[in-house]
């Protein structure tokens, strides 16, 4: 009976330092494991003619307290300007142009999907999106020009398209030439030189240049015509 009793105490012994033991190392693994980051709220991104704005609301008084955000762009990985108001996080982006460019700029006319990865002071991570696809909008080109025919405007001569005050030197700048006859498109009549046929004696012909540059609108202007004698 002693030795039945005495096996007993030590097997309860044994239950109870396993279950202590097993508790202690489940308080251990809670401890050490960090807790999460935040959910981000009111997340969001906006396209506007100077770039981009991705923005959203951080973690209020007594959560945990985040240590980093981190705004990757996508395609490209670019990683944006942060700033912070008043619990609302907003980060820039901005169009690269042909002489200002960063690690936060865009290129216009391409869609862009925007991520957020949070990092806690406790080491642990979370990632938000990728936050809604933004199509930054083209912008209308902040310089205009005239056009004008030279040449004299009689059948079987070459008249020429004329741009008066667009930078043709532009790097990224390139025309398209349209020329009509009273009006109506010639069909074919394509290039910066148009020679008239017989058709155009008595008409009037003007041409359209058309100046495109990659990111921004279309902008078209349109000559004053010449008549053309008749024969």
């Amino acid at each position: 009976m002693r030795k039945s009793l005495a096996r007993t105490l030590s097997i309860c012994g044994a239950i109870l330092a396993l279950g202590l033991t097993f508790s202690s190392a489940t308080a251990a693994t809670a401890a050490s494991t960090p807790k999460p980051p935040p959910v981000l709220t009111e997340v969001h991104a906006d396209g506007n003619p100077n770039g981009v704005v991705v923005s959203w609301k951080g973690p209020v008084a007594g959560q945990t307290a985040v240590k980093s955000y981190q705004v990757v762009a996508n395609p490209g990985g670019q990683v944006c300007d942060l700033e912070y108001y008043y619990e609302t996080y907003q980060c820039f982006y901005f169009y690269a142009t042909s002489t200002a460019s960063g690690i936060w700029s865009l290129t216009r006319g391409v869609a862009y999907t925007f991520t957020i990865t949070t990092t806690t002071t406790n080491g642990a991570t979370a990632q938000t999106g990728p936050v809604n696809l933004v199509l930054p909008a083209l912008a209308p080109m902040g310089y205009m020009g005239s056009a004008r025919i030279t040449g004299t405007p009689e059948v079987r001569n070459a008249l020429t398209a004329n741009n008066v005050v667009w930078n043709t030197t532009h790097i990224d700048l390139t025309f398209t030439y349209q020329w009509y006859r009273n009006g109506s498109i010639i069909s074919g009549a394509t290039a910066i030189r148009y020679k008239s046929v017989a058709a155009d004696a008595g008409r009037k012909i003007n041409v359209s240049i058309t100046a495109h540059q990659p990111g921004y609108l279309d902008t078209r202007i349109f000559s004053p015509s010449v008549t053309i004698p008749k024969i």
